[in-house]
Protein backbone atom coordinates (compact mmCIF):
# COMPACT_ATOMS: atom_id res chain seq x y z
CA UNK A 1 0.00 0.00 0.00
CA UNK A 2 1.18 3.54 -0.80
CA UNK A 3 0.82 6.29 1.80
CA UNK A 4 2.31 9.69 0.95
CA UNK A 5 1.89 10.87 4.53
CA UNK A 6 4.25 8.14 5.70
CA UNK A 7 6.93 9.19 3.20
CA UNK A 8 6.81 12.99 3.22
CA UNK A 9 9.53 14.44 5.50
CA UNK A 10 10.17 10.97 6.96
CA UNK A 11 13.82 10.67 8.02
CA UNK A 12 13.96 6.91 7.45
CA UNK A 13 12.99 7.11 3.77
CA UNK A 14 16.60 7.44 2.57
CA UNK A 15 17.91 4.20 4.19
CA UNK A 16 14.72 2.41 3.11
CA UNK A 17 15.48 3.57 -0.42
CA UNK A 18 18.93 1.98 -0.25
CA UNK A 19 17.41 -1.30 0.90
CA UNK A 20 14.79 -1.21 -1.84
CA UNK A 21 17.47 -0.61 -4.49
CA UNK A 22 19.35 -3.71 -3.28
CA UNK A 23 16.16 -5.79 -3.22
CA UNK A 24 15.27 -4.59 -6.73
CA UNK A 25 18.70 -5.71 -7.98
CA UNK A 26 18.22 -9.15 -6.41
CA UNK A 27 14.70 -9.56 -7.77
CA UNK A 28 16.15 -9.35 -11.28
CA UNK A 29 17.79 -12.71 -10.47
CA UNK A 30 14.68 -14.30 -8.94
CA UNK A 31 11.88 -16.13 -10.71
CA UNK A 32 8.19 -16.23 -9.86
CA UNK A 33 7.18 -16.33 -6.18
CA UNK A 34 5.91 -19.63 -4.85
CA UNK A 35 4.80 -21.05 -1.52
CA UNK A 36 2.41 -23.39 0.25
CA UNK A 37 -1.16 -22.80 -0.98
CA UNK A 38 -3.37 -21.47 1.81
CA UNK A 39 -7.02 -21.78 0.77
CA UNK A 40 -8.96 -18.68 1.86
CA UNK A 41 -12.45 -18.53 0.29
CA UNK A 42 -13.94 -15.07 -0.32
CA UNK A 43 -15.66 -13.41 2.66
CA UNK A 44 -14.26 -15.98 5.10
CA UNK A 45 -13.29 -15.13 8.67
CA UNK A 46 -11.57 -16.88 11.58
CA UNK A 47 -8.01 -17.51 12.73
CA UNK A 48 -7.29 -14.21 11.00
CA UNK A 49 -3.65 -13.73 9.96
CA UNK A 50 -2.59 -17.13 11.32
CA UNK A 51 -0.91 -17.83 7.97
CA UNK A 52 1.06 -14.60 8.44
CA UNK A 53 2.35 -15.75 11.82
CA UNK A 54 3.43 -19.06 10.29
CA UNK A 55 5.08 -17.11 7.49
CA UNK A 56 7.09 -15.13 10.03
CA UNK A 57 8.38 -18.38 11.53
CA UNK A 58 9.66 -19.63 8.19
CA UNK A 59 6.70 -21.28 6.41
CA UNK A 60 6.17 -19.55 3.02
CA UNK A 61 2.46 -19.09 2.31
CA UNK A 62 0.67 -18.52 -1.00
CA UNK A 63 -2.93 -17.43 -0.27
CA UNK A 64 -5.48 -18.48 -2.89
CA UNK A 65 -9.29 -18.10 -3.18
CA UNK A 66 -9.50 -21.38 -5.16
CA UNK A 67 -8.90 -24.88 -3.84
CA UNK A 68 -5.48 -25.91 -5.26
CA UNK A 69 -6.14 -29.37 -6.69
CA UNK A 70 -3.10 -28.92 -8.94
CA UNK A 71 -0.66 -28.71 -6.00
CA UNK A 72 0.83 -31.34 -3.70
CA UNK A 73 0.10 -29.51 -0.43
CA UNK A 74 -2.64 -27.28 0.97
CA UNK A 75 -2.99 -25.42 4.28
CA UNK A 76 -6.49 -24.95 5.72
CA UNK A 77 -7.55 -22.68 8.58
CA UNK A 78 -11.05 -22.06 9.98
CA UNK A 79 -11.65 -19.78 7.00
CA UNK A 80 -11.75 -22.77 4.62
CA UNK A 81 -14.98 -23.88 6.36
CA UNK A 82 -16.72 -21.02 4.52
CA UNK A 83 -16.68 -23.33 1.49
CA UNK A 84 -19.76 -25.61 1.78
CA UNK A 85 -17.93 -28.25 -0.30
CA UNK A 86 -14.71 -28.16 1.71
CA UNK A 87 -14.96 -31.69 3.18
CA UNK A 88 -15.59 -33.41 -0.19
CA UNK A 89 -12.75 -31.34 -1.70
CA UNK A 90 -10.43 -32.20 1.20
CA UNK A 91 -11.29 -35.91 1.04
CA UNK A 92 -10.71 -36.00 -2.73
CA UNK A 93 -7.41 -34.14 -2.39
CA UNK A 94 -5.98 -36.39 0.33
CA UNK A 95 -7.29 -39.65 -1.15
CA UNK A 96 -5.62 -38.73 -4.45
CA UNK A 97 -2.20 -38.38 -2.82
CA UNK A 98 -2.19 -34.81 -1.57
CA UNK A 99 -0.97 -33.63 1.81
CA UNK A 100 -3.37 -31.37 3.69
CA UNK A 101 -2.20 -29.49 6.78
CA UNK A 102 -5.15 -28.22 8.81
CA UNK A 103 -5.44 -26.28 12.04
CA UNK A 104 -7.16 -27.56 15.16
CA UNK A 105 -9.72 -24.80 14.64
CA UNK A 106 -10.54 -26.09 11.17
CA UNK A 107 -10.77 -29.69 12.39
CA UNK A 108 -13.02 -28.86 15.35
CA UNK A 109 -15.31 -26.84 13.07
CA UNK A 110 -15.40 -29.69 10.54
CA UNK A 111 -16.59 -32.28 13.09
CA UNK A 112 -20.11 -33.33 12.18
CA UNK A 113 -19.52 -32.43 8.52
CA UNK A 114 -17.82 -35.69 7.48
CA UNK A 115 -14.19 -35.24 8.48
CA UNK A 116 -14.59 -38.20 10.85
CA UNK A 117 -14.14 -40.46 7.81
CA UNK A 118 -10.46 -39.57 7.45
CA UNK A 119 -9.29 -39.14 11.06
CA UNK A 120 -9.89 -40.53 14.54
CA UNK A 121 -9.43 -37.08 16.15
CA UNK A 122 -12.27 -35.87 18.37
CA UNK A 123 -12.69 -32.78 20.58
CA UNK A 124 -14.51 -32.75 23.94
CA UNK A 125 -13.99 -29.10 24.86
CA UNK A 126 -10.90 -29.68 27.04
CA UNK A 127 -7.75 -27.53 26.85
CA UNK A 128 -4.27 -27.75 28.33
CA UNK A 129 -1.51 -25.26 29.12
CA UNK A 130 2.18 -26.12 29.11
CA UNK A 131 5.74 -25.02 28.38
CA UNK A 132 7.15 -28.59 28.14
CA UNK A 133 7.24 -30.51 24.86
CA UNK A 134 8.53 -33.67 23.21
CA UNK A 135 9.49 -33.62 19.53
CA UNK A 136 9.06 -37.32 18.64
CA UNK A 137 6.04 -38.19 20.70
CA UNK A 138 7.27 -39.84 23.89
CA UNK A 139 10.35 -41.27 22.15
CA UNK A 140 12.32 -38.03 22.53
CA UNK A 141 15.40 -38.45 24.76
CA UNK A 142 14.81 -35.14 26.53
CA UNK A 143 12.14 -32.53 27.20
CA UNK A 144 12.02 -29.20 25.35
CA UNK A 145 10.88 -25.92 26.87
CA UNK A 146 9.17 -22.91 25.33
CA UNK A 147 9.95 -19.36 26.43
CA UNK A 148 6.32 -18.87 27.54
CA UNK A 149 3.49 -21.26 28.51
CA UNK A 150 0.89 -21.74 25.77
CA UNK A 151 -2.73 -22.96 25.82
CA UNK A 152 -3.84 -25.60 23.30
CA UNK A 153 -7.05 -27.49 22.48
CA UNK A 154 -6.81 -31.10 23.66
CA UNK A 155 -7.34 -33.27 20.57
CA UNK A 156 -8.20 -36.86 21.49
CA UNK A 157 -7.26 -39.59 19.01
CA UNK A 158 -6.89 -43.33 18.64
CA UNK A 159 -3.33 -44.68 18.82
CA UNK A 160 -2.14 -46.64 15.76
CA UNK A 161 -4.80 -44.87 13.67
CA UNK A 162 -3.70 -41.28 14.19
CA UNK A 163 -0.06 -40.70 15.15
CA UNK A 164 1.29 -37.86 17.28
CA UNK A 165 4.53 -36.43 15.87
CA UNK A 166 5.03 -33.90 18.68
CA UNK A 167 3.42 -33.53 22.10
CA UNK A 168 2.95 -31.16 24.99
CA UNK A 169 3.39 -32.47 28.53
CA UNK A 170 1.37 -31.65 31.64
CA UNK A 171 2.43 -33.56 34.74
CA UNK A 172 2.36 -37.28 33.95
CA UNK A 173 0.14 -36.87 30.86
CA UNK A 174 1.01 -35.85 27.30
CA UNK A 175 -1.19 -34.35 24.60
CA UNK A 176 -0.66 -34.09 20.82
CA UNK A 177 0.53 -30.98 18.98
CA UNK A 178 1.11 -32.45 15.49
CA UNK A 179 -1.07 -35.37 14.36
CA UNK A 180 -0.81 -37.48 11.21
CA UNK A 181 -3.53 -39.54 9.49
CA UNK A 182 -3.12 -41.58 6.31
CA UNK A 183 -6.10 -41.70 3.96
CA UNK A 184 -6.05 -43.19 0.49
CA UNK A 185 -2.73 -42.20 -1.07
CA UNK A 186 -2.26 -39.04 0.98
CA UNK A 187 -1.88 -37.56 4.44
CA UNK A 188 -3.85 -35.30 6.75
CA UNK A 189 -1.71 -33.34 9.23
CA UNK A 190 -3.50 -31.56 12.07
CA UNK A 191 -1.72 -28.81 14.02
CA UNK A 192 -2.93 -27.91 17.51
CA UNK A 193 -2.82 -24.10 17.38
CA UNK A 194 -2.40 -22.24 20.68
CA UNK A 195 -5.00 -19.71 21.76
CA UNK A 196 -2.18 -17.17 21.85
CA UNK A 197 -0.89 -17.86 18.34
CA UNK A 198 1.16 -14.69 18.54
CA UNK A 199 3.34 -16.80 20.87
CA UNK A 200 4.08 -19.47 18.25
CA UNK A 201 7.55 -17.88 18.09
CA UNK A 202 8.15 -18.95 21.69
CA UNK A 203 8.03 -22.67 20.82
CA UNK A 204 11.33 -24.59 21.01
CA UNK A 205 13.38 -24.74 17.80
CA UNK A 206 12.83 -28.48 17.53
CA UNK A 207 9.04 -28.08 17.59
CA UNK A 208 9.23 -25.23 15.07
CA UNK A 209 11.29 -27.53 12.84
CA UNK A 210 8.73 -30.33 13.19
CA UNK A 211 5.98 -27.91 12.10
CA UNK A 212 7.98 -26.52 9.15
CA UNK A 213 8.84 -30.01 7.92
CA UNK A 214 5.16 -30.74 7.25
CA UNK A 215 4.98 -28.06 4.55
CA UNK A 216 7.63 -29.44 2.14
CA UNK A 217 5.27 -31.00 -0.43
CA UNK A 218 5.64 -28.23 -3.03
CA UNK A 219 8.90 -26.67 -1.83
CA UNK A 220 11.91 -29.02 -1.57
CA UNK A 221 13.55 -27.21 1.34
CA UNK A 222 12.79 -25.68 4.71
CA UNK A 223 14.34 -23.58 7.44
CA UNK A 224 15.65 -24.98 10.68
CA UNK A 225 16.47 -22.82 13.69
CA UNK A 226 14.83 -19.96 15.60
CA UNK A 227 11.58 -18.21 14.72
CA UNK A 228 11.01 -14.79 13.15
CA UNK A 229 13.02 -15.57 10.02
CA UNK A 230 10.93 -15.66 6.84
CA UNK A 231 11.64 -17.78 3.77
CA UNK A 232 10.68 -16.53 0.29
CA UNK A 233 11.09 -19.25 -2.38
CA UNK A 234 11.13 -18.63 -6.14
CA UNK A 235 10.61 -21.12 -8.94
CA UNK A 236 14.19 -20.92 -10.31
CA UNK A 237 16.04 -22.30 -7.24
CA UNK A 238 16.50 -18.79 -5.82
CA UNK A 239 15.29 -18.02 -2.30
CA UNK A 240 15.37 -15.08 0.08
CA UNK A 241 15.65 -14.94 3.86
CA UNK A 242 14.51 -12.03 6.00
CA UNK A 243 15.24 -11.69 9.71
CA UNK A 244 12.84 -9.52 11.66
CA UNK A 245 13.75 -6.75 14.06
CA UNK A 246 12.52 -7.11 17.62
CA UNK A 247 12.32 -9.93 20.15
CA UNK A 248 14.17 -12.45 18.02
CA UNK A 249 14.84 -16.07 18.75
CA UNK A 250 18.55 -16.76 19.09
CA UNK A 251 20.48 -19.53 17.38
CA UNK A 252 21.78 -20.73 14.04
CA UNK A 253 19.70 -20.71 10.86
CA UNK A 254 19.99 -23.78 8.64
CA UNK A 255 18.52 -24.57 5.23
CA UNK A 256 17.49 -28.23 4.90
CA UNK A 257 17.05 -29.49 1.33
CA UNK A 258 15.25 -32.63 0.21
CA UNK A 259 17.87 -34.21 -2.05
CA UNK A 260 21.52 -33.62 -2.91
CA UNK A 261 22.89 -30.13 -3.66
CA UNK A 262 26.46 -29.13 -4.51
CA UNK A 263 26.36 -25.62 -3.11
CA UNK A 264 24.46 -22.53 -2.03
CA UNK A 265 25.51 -19.13 -3.39
CA UNK A 266 24.93 -15.93 -1.43
CA UNK A 267 23.80 -13.63 -4.26
CA UNK A 268 24.45 -10.53 -2.15
CA UNK A 269 28.12 -11.26 -1.36
CA UNK A 270 29.01 -13.96 -3.88
CA UNK A 271 30.10 -16.32 -1.08
CA UNK A 272 29.71 -20.07 -1.61
CA UNK A 273 28.37 -22.13 1.29
CA UNK A 274 29.53 -25.74 1.63
CA UNK A 275 26.92 -28.51 1.82
CA UNK A 276 26.59 -31.28 4.36
CA UNK A 277 24.77 -34.32 2.97
CA UNK A 278 22.97 -36.61 5.41
CA UNK A 279 20.90 -39.77 4.98
CA UNK A 280 17.79 -39.55 7.14
CA UNK A 281 15.43 -42.53 7.11
CA UNK A 282 16.91 -43.67 3.82
CA UNK A 283 16.44 -40.28 2.10
CA UNK A 284 19.31 -37.91 1.22
CA UNK A 285 19.15 -34.40 2.64
CA UNK A 286 21.54 -31.48 2.26
CA UNK A 287 22.05 -29.00 5.09
CA UNK A 288 23.58 -25.53 4.77
CA UNK A 289 24.60 -23.45 7.76
CA UNK A 290 23.56 -19.85 7.05
CA UNK A 291 25.88 -17.16 8.46
CA UNK A 292 24.16 -15.28 11.27
CA UNK A 293 21.64 -12.88 9.79
CA UNK A 294 21.59 -9.38 11.24
CA UNK A 295 18.29 -7.85 12.30
CA UNK A 296 16.57 -6.49 9.21
CA UNK A 297 18.78 -8.51 6.82
CA UNK A 298 17.26 -9.45 3.45
CA UNK A 299 19.56 -12.06 1.84
CA UNK A 300 19.18 -13.90 -1.45
CA UNK A 301 20.64 -17.34 -2.27
CA UNK A 302 20.76 -19.69 -5.25
CA UNK A 303 20.77 -23.49 -4.90
CA UNK A 304 23.08 -25.55 -7.14
CA UNK A 305 21.59 -29.03 -7.31
CA UNK A 306 23.71 -32.11 -7.92
CA UNK A 307 23.26 -33.86 -11.29
CA UNK A 308 21.95 -36.81 -9.25
CA UNK A 309 19.61 -34.69 -7.19
CA UNK A 310 17.69 -37.67 -5.80
CA UNK A 311 20.93 -39.24 -4.53
CA UNK A 312 21.17 -42.86 -3.43
CA UNK A 313 18.15 -43.94 -1.45
CA UNK A 314 18.66 -46.64 1.13
CA UNK A 315 16.07 -49.24 1.92
CA UNK A 316 14.41 -48.24 5.17
CA UNK A 317 12.31 -50.79 7.01
CA UNK A 318 9.59 -49.34 9.20
CA UNK A 319 8.68 -51.76 11.99
CA UNK A 320 5.94 -49.53 13.35
CA UNK A 321 4.27 -46.33 12.24
CA UNK A 322 6.94 -43.58 12.06
CA UNK A 323 6.75 -40.67 14.45
CA UNK A 324 8.50 -38.05 12.32
CA UNK A 325 8.24 -37.27 8.65
CA UNK A 326 11.03 -34.85 7.81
Amino acid sequence: QFCWGSLYRNRVVTPVGLQLEEIDRMLDLAGACTGVPCYLPPDAQGEDHLEDFLGMMGVPMDPTPDFPFDRNTVFLTIQALKDPEIIPRLTQFVAGGGKAIVTSGFFIGALGRGIEEISSIRYRGRRFRTDVFYQDGMFSPYALHSRRPLTFPLLEHRNNTTWALAKGVVGEENYPLILRDCYGKGQLITLAIPDEYGLLYALPEEILGAIRSQFMGDIPYRLDGPSQVSLFPYDNDVLALYRYVGNLGRGRVRLVLQGVADGLTDLCSGAELAPKVQIIRGEPKTVFEIPMLEQGDFRFFRISWNANREGIKLKHTVTSAPHTFD
